[in-house]
């Protein structure tokens, strides 16, 4: 048996064989029991997504039974709560036995609720395959927090755990804990096994911790296999390791058969956050090679608690062997033998990977969502970040579309290939969407209009009736960025200044804004086109934008790629493009039944920033190219290609709904880098979105954007009726049977859920309802899955069915967009002291430098450097002078 404490940054004890001198406490002298052979007083079963067995007989740490505990959800949950209300200062510390059932390693957060339902710090909880472990937790880590209603162990891993067990619970008083170990000048982690508390941690990842196919010293070497993208051997200890100055990482890497691996190396805090920048390393066949990297290259921590060494190509790499692993002080230094070969580089690691172009797993210090009360959806403590670690100590995996930084030098843009020809306008009798975002009002004015629906949405219920602050760009007159205005109302997420739309929003635990225009792009004959103006200046990597397309019957409201800590997975069948977090660059997913097919173009690694300069105000051009067998991502004014890439087989659908979003996930978190120098909830400004061909459909929103009344008083009123075939559309957290009336209250009617890869029990849901025609008004009622918890919002009505009111606002919109298309926009941008060079094997033409742009040309006879006026053309605006200033 061990018996572990565990701790957040104050040092606290444990009691173990050997290793660091650890201490322990001595026997619970008083305190509160929670669980012994049953629940004890008025404590009850509050859980979430969760089996509970409070009579399990095997195993058993005392008496007669034990508690069998099996997540039935993502980021589900064991909550034990009482109606007592108990004094935090009348005891010292949370004491449990936790038995890892035939598997181990669980992700677990453990956290305090307190009568306001709100959460204390969480503190990581590990297992141990087939044993007991005592766990002592000082109340100090959880923060401060007076009183106690409730303890939670969520799941921390976001995926399927295995069955494990508690025993005898209890708070107790017993004293404060003895001060921690010294600082050790030499620490062995790995020799001949894992030493002095050492344990492997690793995702994706075959680890032989007792290899001999290749040893550097002694009869053993640590054998590291791969098995999947973004893989990483993971060694973690629950007690902290202090370290001191000058202190050193040292081990030896072999690269077996092949050599040449790519990879990182890392180090965690006892959370499993990642303590600085991690660093790059790569192998050599059939050599051992000493590595010794001062742990300042790694963020110089006081302590730690695991070492990561990670998979950095996304591609399948053989097996390599690790020996002699220390930490190595400035008075103990490794001795080197003279034949040893050349060390591998060590060079400084960009960024950390988050968020979208990797298979959904954890990633650094990401959490997953926490509850609020009895039954209510899991609260983040991150805002638009990709993941922080989630659990034991294991830092999270990279997830989604983002992928871990080029491990090689900086990379150098290469001249594109394969640039897709300039596609012709859409001719006469296609269908167009166009939307200029037109008005310039005297403040930021929320933007509406008939032929866009709008989404908001906010994980943290205490979010849900107000939006946490955020400076968004523009200022109250409406001023040139970089002036800002604060942003706290749903209403104000998307607004209008100076001719173009604007979308801001602030997620502590994550928020995004959909927009969806009221025509579907049509890819069954020739190839769509999707274009846009977008700015190019990010305010946080934590803070992106991404581009949906879904089959009309499978339109998902919500949808959202499932590593995220939110709702419930992507739409059954789509085509997502996504802006990377790390990199200014695009990935596509190509979803078939929720599986995501992930792909990037060569270069993903090279962002926009290396052929333009980020700005806030000004709006370049975006583009998507989309057929049944292949999508192209690119910046058509820059001749630069994000991705080309074949659809393999070709999409079985031809036509779908264009969802735009803008998502935030803690973006002040991950501020260590130049892709996201600022670290704040950022601002993307939008213009000019055109889409041909397209196929309309009838939209009719609703005059309110939410109601939290579950009796069905509040009504929503469209101000037209629905036609044949409408779908009722909307989000919802009103338990598992919201009704629906469109009569005045006469009849109910069963709201109808869309279909969702997960249904997740704490989130929001959406809804796709079918409803007769003629509907003009309709009211909601449901059961409130906790007080004050009940919303329905974002509501709109969806047809097929093309009414007159569509058609015509159809036709009028293509006017718009031819003329848009034939007209350019002068407009003066600051060019002082610039020029050009005529290339050599380009026309010896150039237009003259008079202010009227078509005065004439004159013939050179070689290359030649001229000076460029002020006034230039600019064939994406909607009217002269328009965009001056941002």
């Amino acid at each position: 048996m061990k018996h572990l404490l565990l701790f957040g940054f104050l040092a606290v004890s444990l009691i173990a064989a050997g290793g660091f001198g650890w201490y322990s406490y001595a026997q619970a002298q008083s305190g509160q029991n929670i669980y012994g052979d049953s629940l004890q007083g008025d404590w009850l079963n509050w859980s979430w997504g969760t089996t509970v067995n409070f009579n399990n007989n095997a195993p058993v740490h005392s008496g007669s039974s034990s508690m069998s505990v099996q997540y039935n959800h993502r980021w589900a949950g064991l909550f034990l709560h009482t109606n007592s209300v108990l004094n935090a200062n009348e005891y010292d510390a949370l004491r449990f036995w936790i038995h890892g059932g035939s598997e181990g390693k669980h992700r677990i957060s453990l956290a305090l609720v307190g009568p306001d339902n709100a959460f204390s710090n969480r503190v990581p909880v590990t297992t141990s395959q087939g044993n007991w472990t005592e766990v002592v937790i000082p109340l100090s880590e959880f923060g401060a927090i007076e009183t106690i209603t409730g303890i939670v162990w969520q799941d921390f891993g976001g995926g399927a755990q295995p069955i494990y067990y508690l025993d005898d619970i209890a708070f107790t008083s017993d004293g404060p804990p003895p001060p921690p170990p010294p600082a050790q000048t030499n620490i062995v982690i790995y020799d001949d096994g894992l030493t002095n508390g050492w344990s492997d941690n690793a995702w994706g990842t075959a680890a032989d911790m007792g290899s001999n196919t290749t040893v550097q010293g002694g009869n053993n070497a640590i054998a590291v296999d791969y098995q999947q993208l973004w893989a990483a051997l993971y060694l973690v200890n629950s007690n902290p390791v202090q370290t001191e100055s000058g202190m050193k990482l040292s081990f030896w890497i072999n690269g077996g058969d092949n050599g040449n691996h790519q990879l990182r190396v890392a180090l965690t805090d006892v959370n499993g956050a990642f303590t600085g920048n991690a660093v790059a390393l790569s192998t050599q066949a059939n050599q051992w090679q000493l590595v010794e990297i001062d742990l300042a290259q790694l963020g110089s921590p006081a302590t730690i608690g695991g070492i990561i060494w990670q998979d950095t190509t996304g591609q399948q790499q053989p097996p390599f062997y690790l020996d002699s692993i220390s930490l190595v002080g400035p008075q103990a230094p490794t001795p080197v033998p003279t034949d040893v070969p050349p060390q591998p580089t060590a060079t400084d690691q960009p960024p950390q990977p988050t968020a979208t172009d990797v298979p959904p797993q954890p990633t650094a210090t990401d959490v997953p969502p926490q509850p609020t009360a009895t039954d209510q959806p899991p609260q983040p403590t991150a805002t638009n970040q990709p993941p922080e670690p989630t659990a034991t100590n294991q830092p999270p995996e990279p997830t989604a579309t983002n992928e871990p930084p080029q491990p090689t030098a900086t990379a150098v843009p290469p001249e594109p290939t394969n640039t897709p020809e300039p596609p012709p306008p859409p001719p006469a009798n296609t269908s167009t969407f166009f939307e200029s975002f037109d008005g310039d009002p005297g403040q930021p004015t929320s933007f509406e209009t008939d032929n866009i629906a709008w989404t908001v949405h906010s994980r943290d219920a205490n979010s849900w009736g107000q939006l946490p602050a955020m400076e968004a760009v523009h200022g109250p007159n409406c001023d040139a960025p970089p002036a800002t205005h604060t942003v706290t109302n749903y209403e104000d997420t998307h607004f209008q200044c100076r001719n173009h739309m604007m979308t801001a929003i602030n997620g502590p635990g994550y928020a995004m804004v959909y927009f969806t225009p009221n025509h579907m792009v049509d890819f069954s004959g020739n190839e769509a086109v999707i274009r846009w103006d977008m700015s190019t200046y990010r305010e946080s990597q934590r803070d992106w934008m991404d581009v949906w397309i879904t089959p009309f019957e499978q339109h998902n409201q919500l949808t959202l790629l499932n590593w995220l800590p939110d709702l419930n997975g992507p739409a059954r069948n789509a085509v997502h493009i996504e802006l990377m977090d790390i990199y200014n660059n695009f990935s596509a997913g190509i979803i078939r039944d929720y599986s995501d097919d992930r792909m990037r173009g060569s270069d993903y690694w090279v962002g926009w920033e290396n052929w333009l300069t980020p700005d806030m105000a000004r709006r370049d051009t975006f583009e998507i190219r989309l057929t049944r067998d292949r999508v192209i991502v690119w910046m058509p004014d820059y001749n630069r290609v994000f991705l080309d890439r074949e659809i393999n087989p070709p999409l079985n659908w031809s036509q779908g709904t264009v969802q735009f979003g803008h998502h935030s996930y803690n973006p002040s978190k991950s501020c260590f880098d130049n892709v996201n120098p600022n670290c704040h909830a950022g601002t993307f400004h939008w213009d000019n979105l055109e889409m041909y061909p397209t196929v309309p459909f009838t939209m009719l929103k609703a005059d309110r954007r939410e109601t939290s009344n579950a009796s069905g008083a509040d009504v929503f009123h469209f101000n037209r009726q629905s036609p044949a075939n409408s779908f009722l559309r909307f989000t919802a957290f009103a338990g598992n049977n919201p009704e629906i009336s469109w009569d005045g209250g006469q009849s109910w009617h069963p709201a109808q859920l869309q279909q969702t890869e997960t249904l997740e029990g704490n989130v929001f849901w959406p809804y796709w309802t079918p409803i007769p025609a003629g509907v003009t008004q309709v009211q909601f009622r449901g059961t409130e899955p906790w007080s004050g918890g009940y919303r329905v919002r974002d509501v709109s009505i969806f047809s097929r069915t093309i009414d007159a009111a569509t058609a015509e606002q159809s036709l009028a919109m293509a006017e718009r967009a031819a003329e848009h298309r034939a007209r350019p926009n002068f407009v003066n941008i600051n060019l002082a002291g610039s020029f050009c060079t005529i290339p050599q094997n380009k026309p010896t033409e150039i237009t003259s430098t008079a202010d009227n742009p078509f005065a004439g040309y004159r013939n050179l006879e070689e290359p030649a450097a001229i000076d460029i006026n002020r006034r230039v053309a600019n064939y994406h605006g909607t009217r002269p002078d328009d965009d001056n200033d941002g």
